[in-house]
């Protein structure tokens, strides 16, 4: 009997003293989450200048940055030849293409407008005309459109306004 209750005794006391480190662990930890949410801004700012730092020092790291270019090269070899994604690519592509089809008409229309664009084309004309004017294959009477491109190097088509390739060609294909 003398030994049950050495034993209840003894659990007594570790009962107590566990009690006392739950209530001291508890304490401790309270003062923890007290001393954080006191200083959260500040705890915040070295966390975020440590983070800056592992980032910066890993973007610095060559074999690293070797690393994430293989990574980054591999991916995106591998879904360059995924079929799935080829299709879901293309599909969600033609989607977004007929969804803006109007604009892009109106940009394109826009764009060939523009006098740069003009003046451009017009330049090209204007070389195309001079090189078939000068080609002796064309100006051959045996060629066999028969065209007289020799009329073209004269100054008829200077006095119409704007005349471009369009016109240039529809004016040969019309011979």
């Amino acid at each position: 009997m003398h030994l049950q209750m050495e034993r209840l005794s003894q659990m007594t006391r570790n009962v107590q003293l566990s009690y006392r480190v739950m209530i001291v662990s508890g304490g401790a930890l309270a003062l923890g989450i007290g001393y954080v949410v006191i200083n959260w801004t500040i705890l915040r700012s070295h966390v975020s200048q440590e983070s800056a730092e592992v980032v910066s020092q890993t973007m610095r790291d060559a074999q690293v940055q070797f690393t994430a270019s293989q990574f980054s090269k591999e991916l995106l070899n591998q879904l360059l030849h995924d079929e799935e994604i080829a299709k879901t690519v293309a599909s969600w592509t033609l989607r977004l293409l007929a969804s803006i089809q109007e604009e892009i008409g109106a940009l394109f229309v826009h764009i060939l407008q523009q006098d740069q664009v003009v003046d451009e084309v017009n330049r090209l004309a204007d070389k195309l005309v001079a090189y078939l004017c000068a080609s002796e294959s064309i100006q051959d009477p045996a060629f066999p459109f028969q065209v007289p491109f020799r009329d073209l190097c004269c100054a008829p088509f200077r006095h119409v306004p704007n005349y471009s390739l369009v016109s240039i060609c529809w004016l040969v294909v019309s011979f």
